[in-house]
């Protein structure tokens, strides 16, 4: 790992070299507690929520332990949202009870969905494009260009035309037996460690991106969801959470979910890091106060992390600020630059938030939440590492190739590029289909700015343990001895990491450079890609 890297985050995990005694004093319950997804792009949202109040969060994959599909309400084809590691076990199907008002609106969206795919025909097709041009291209000229010169004012004009959504709700309820519903909640709370001190309110934030004209788009989506948003998941997981019978299985597990506490489903668009209720008809009048609370502190939030985001953006700076540009850039059909999707991603750590917590990690790392005592049979970290981390590879993989040969494996600048159906994309008008990501999502002009290290990835467990899941599981055992990943492990907050060697496990000093077998960046040149 490049020296500045593995440095840094090595100074922010390593123990104290002093112990220091404070008084013992009763826990305060948190205002809310927000579970993110992984993504890195969630590291530094949580640090800014964390700042803006007495908000608690944690990680977890962005599926929340819920391998479904998912069939929309509008009627669009049934999509997997789950890893591809991962079969969906149910299908999930969304409806409402406002039978008149869903009906009129699926009409109303089925007849827009027709009328786009008709002019995709029309311009599609080998002799209409000239008719079509002559009779339609008036109007259509002047919607591209009011489109082109004021983005936000069309998205918002088309917007306004649309009919609004009823309300909806998702039958996670009914699809899931008890026994699977109690077998997932109790999954994913033992995962994150969250099996006591439970807040009034703990949000279960989903995550997607919102980007114009990119036939990329999906690889800026949730990976833990099958390149979709986590929308459905986040809805599905809160009502398995609120469900009364399956709190009463948990309470028998050993889990008990306070009467008060309520779980809510919430979307965080990564391009724009607005954080959307997804349901806040479900939120009963006794949480208002505290959901308003929640809403203002996400505000503060968004604020200040597209302020940092911003600033690494080309063309940034703006005169209507960091939140206003990420909306012109989430809306300009001619953006390449919407978002830095996961650039940078350089490690994948697994443990308490404790031992990240306030610490700017710069958008490098996915942090999984973890707490070992609330794991006794090691079940939890079993799937941590046999699939978040094995996607987070895979996600690490795709970026340091696309860099380092973008030729080879990455798909090439994103203005030639031409769109073959569904399938890939040609640079220009000819050639193979292009691989890997365009350049656009890894650099600027000539530089890159994407490190392309290999994972480096931090466990805080019993290391028994970590051998017992390395030795019954391949694929991590794969990973770990072809070096594909650098996998450190310490029993605890004070102990020394323990670092897998080609012959076995070492004390680890984070401070030399580790045999990851790709060349380190200089803290030079990683500044001089940054400017």
């Amino acid at each position: 790992m490049a020296g500045g890297v593995r440095a840094g985050i090595a100074r922010e995990l390593a123990p104290a070299t002093a112990p220091v005694l404070r008084e013992s004093t009763a826990p305060q319950r948190p205002l809310a507690q927000a579970v993110f997804c992984i993504d890195t792009r969630s590291e530094s949202f949580r640090r800014h929520l964390e700042a803006a109040g007495a908000v608690e969060t944690l990680g977890f994959a962005g599926f929340f332990a819920a391998p479904i599909s998912f069939r929309p309400a509008d009627g669009s084809a049934e999509v997997a949202s789950c890893p591809v590691l991962l079969t969906p076990r149910v299908a999930i199907t969304e409806s409402s009870v406002e039978r008149d008002a869903i009906a009129r609106w699926k009409r109303q969206h089925e007849t827009s969905v027709e009328r786009d795919a008709t002019i995709d025909a029309l311009k599609e097709s080998a002799v209409a494009p000239y008719a079509f041009a002559e009779t339609a291209g008036w109007v259509l000229g002047a919607a591209s260009a009011a489109r082109t010169l004021a983005p936000e004012a069309w998205r918002t004009t088309v917007s306004r035309m649309r009919p609004s959504k009823p309300s909806t709700h998702v039958d996670a309820n009914v699809v899931f037996t008890l026994e699977e519903r109690v077998l997932y909640a109790e999954t994913a709370l033992r995962m994150m460690g969250l099996v006591e001190g439970f807040a009034p309110i703990v949000l279960l934030c989903g995550h997607g991106a919102t980007v114009a004209n990119n036939p990329f788009a999906s690889s800026l989506q949730c990976g833990a969801c099958g390149g979709h948003e986590g929308e459905p998941n986040a809805r599905a997981a809160a009502m398995i959470f609120n469900d009364p019978e399956t709190r009463d299985a948990l309470a028998g597990r050993g889990i008990s979910i306070p009467a008060d506490t309520l779980f809510v489903a919430a979307q965080m668009d990564t391009v724009t890091d607005e954080v959307t209720l997804l349901e806040p008809w479900a939120i009963p009048a006794t949480h208002e106060t505290v959901a308003l609370e929640v809403t203002r502190l996400l505000e503060t939030a968004r604020a200040a992390n597209a302020a940092e985001r911003s600033a690494s953006l080309p063309g940034s700076g703006g005169r209507h600020g960091a939140v206003c540009d990420t909306e012109r850039r989430s809306a300009d059909w001619a953006e390449s630059y919407a978002e830095w999707g996961l650039v940078g991603n350089a490690a994948f750590i697994v443990g308490p938030r404790s031992i990240t917590a306030g610490t700017d990690l710069g958008r490098r790392a996915f942090l999984h939440s973890y707490d070992a005592a609330a794991d006794p049979d090691g079940a939890g970290l079993e799937t941590i590492l046999t699939a978040p981390m094995i996607v987070a590879q895979w996600i690490n993989a795709q970026y340091s190739a696309s860099t380092v040969a973008p030729d080879r494996f990455g798909a090439g600048p994103k203005p030639l590029h031409n769109v073959v159906g569904t399938v890939g994309v040609l640079s220009g008008y000819g050639g193979d289909l292009r691989l890997g990501l365009p350049w656009q999502s890894v650099g600027v002009g000539r530089a890159s700015r994407h490190e392309p290290i290999r994972l480096q990835v931090f466990v805080e467990a019993p290391l028994a343990r970590v051998n017992d899941i390395i030795d019954a599981s391949e694929a991590v055992r794969t990973l770990v001895a072809n070096r594909w990943i650098t996998l450190r492990v310490r029993e605890h907050d004070s102990a020394r990491w323990m670092r897998w060697g080609r012959y076995g496990w070492q004390a680890d000093d984070l401070d030399t450079p580790a045999p990851t077998g790709i060349p380190a960046a200089t803290e030079e040149s990683t500044t001089k890609e940054n400017r």
